[in-house]
């Protein structure tokens, strides 16, 4: 029987968001200004969202074959919006959310047609949005896996 083989950046994609959604990621405001916020994800914003939230970016997928067979590299773009005063609400969060997905080497979801599984963060950007009230940051996210050959 064949395997049916998930594409790596789905794989990435619902990978990020079960380990980002799997317990509440709650920022503690950087002030004695009240109780922590619980961050929202989301694929597509709700015109009603509060903040501070997160959104899953753009993707990329690049061949990374090796010498044991086919290899794929996946980048992926994680958006962090706050509306609170200064950048240290935001700078908590993309602590939070980096030490989630940093050096991961299993994702909670199938990964039938992959191997040697990597998940880590990269860059991470704090920058004022283009509305003078709002934070954003960008943290990339890297995947690497290796194919396991196909079943005759």
């Amino acid at each position: 029987m064949a395997t049916t083989r998930t594409s790596a950046e789905d794989l990435v994609r619902r990978g990020v968001y079960k380990l980002l959604t799997a317990t509440p990621l709650e920022a503690p405001r950087p002030y004695p200004s009240g109780a922590a916020a619980v961050v929202k994800v989301y694929d597509e914003v709700p015109a009603n969202a509060a903040y501070p939230y997160i959104t899953l970016g753009a993707s990329e997928d690049m061949p990374d074959d090796t010498h044991s067979g086919p290899g794929t590299e996946t980048r992926l773009s994680v958006h962090v919006w706050s509306s609170y005063d200064g950048f240290a609400e935001l700078g908590n969060i993309v602590a939070k959310i980096v030490e989630r997905l940093s050096d991961q080497h299993s994702l909670p979801v199938a990964t039938t047609g992959w191997t040697d599984i990597n998940l880590t963060t990269t860059a991470r950007r704090m920058m004022r949005d283009e509305d003078p009230q709002i934070r954003h940051a960008v943290i990339d996210v890297i995947f690497t896996a290796n194919q396991t050959p196909k079943e005759a």
